[in-house]
């Protein structure tokens, strides 16, 4: 009995300290101008290297901790830019893992597997999709923006870059703004106070859903940023004609 007390007492101050930590871990990238989806994925990185056994401030353990992930190189690499981040904020330094990134052609889905997507996803979802799908924006370009960004008349949509990127204005077709228009208009953001990572926890479940549904394990592998090289690719085989 004392020991369980013992256990549960510490795993309740390790889960307290690390959340603050985390807390903290996020602001900071934040101020340091993160995009809100580099900032939720180091974030999360950081906290399973904690709860899978690595001391954040011995960074020996935390090569450990990589090492012994079943991760592809190219998340082991996320987790290593991740710590990097962490040892600035808190002034640590370390030697990083070599770490060898293999390239690799990025999964394309078929349309008809993008559409069945937006076919089943709630209302709000299916409009986020939609407009991925049409102009190759990013998720958090889309997710932040506003009512006023959108202009009616000539079908297009105003976009604030992230990630080094240029800001642009991108056309949409009529499908894409009457899906907008049947969204409700209570806050200034198209897609309200929805958080980034909850938009796409609930994308994930509906996602994962239609897999199972249709037995099509492709569908699994679209996350949002699979509509962006979906659309790269189809502006190269495609004729301009897709917006009426």
């Amino acid at each position: 009995m004392c020991d369980n007390l013992v256990d549960f007492i510490y795993k309740a101050n390790f889960c307290l300290l690390l959340s603050i930590l985390l807390f903290e871990f996020t602001w900071w990238l934040k101020k340091e101008g993160y995009a809100e989806s580099t900032v939720i994925t180091r974030n999360k990185l950081i906290g399973i290297l904690a709860k899978r056994g690595a001391n954040l401030y011995d960074p020996d353990t935390v090569k450990t901790a990589i090492a012994n992930q079943n991760w592809s190189e190219g998340r082991k690499a996320n987790a290593i830019k991740a710590y990097n981040n962490f040892l600035k904020m808190t002034g640590g330094t370390w030697q990083p893992p070599i770490c060898r990134r293999v390239e690799k052609l990025p999964f394309i889905p078929t349309e008809k597997e993008i559409d069945d997507l937006i076919a089943i996803c709630t209302r709000k979802l299916s409009a986020f999709l939609q407009l991925l799908k049409e102009t190759g924006m990013r998720a958090g370009e889309a997710w932040q923006l506003k009512w006023t960004d959108i202009d009616i008349e000539n079908q297009t949509v105003r976009v604030t870059p992230e990630k080094q990127s240029k800001p642009r204005i991108l056309r949409i077709s009529s499908k894409s703004l009457e899906m907008l228009n049947r969204l409700p208009k209570s806050t200034q953001q198209i897609f309200g106070a929805w958080k980034l990572k909850n938009m796409r926890r609930t994308y994930e479940r509906q996602r994962n859903r239609l897999a199972e549904k249709l037995c099509n394990p492709r569908v699994k592998q679209i996350p949002f940023h699979t509509l962006r090289h979906w659309k790269e690719r189809w502006n190269t085989t495609k004729p301009k004609t897709y917006f009426t």
